[in-house]
């Protein structure tokens, strides 16, 4: 569980944007490269300011 506050869609964006040869702290952009080229599908992320983050990834079977 996570207590965040949510983010707007330009940060959301950010976050998930990979640039080479910089890091951003973050492990998002590579966790959801790396589904997309497994599973075809990537993470589905929905983020609203002062509401909250929810990720989640479906695997079919």
């Amino acid at each position: 569980m996570n207590n965040s506050i949510g983010m707007d869609e330009e940060t959301l964006e950010r976050i998930l944007e990979r640039r080479s040869g910089i890091r951003q702290g973050t492990g998002l952009s590579n966790v959801d490269r790396s589904l997309k080229q497994m599973y075809v599908q990537g993470l589905q992320i929905r983020s609203h300011p002062d509401q909250g983050t929810t990720v989640a990834f479906v695997v079919s079977k």
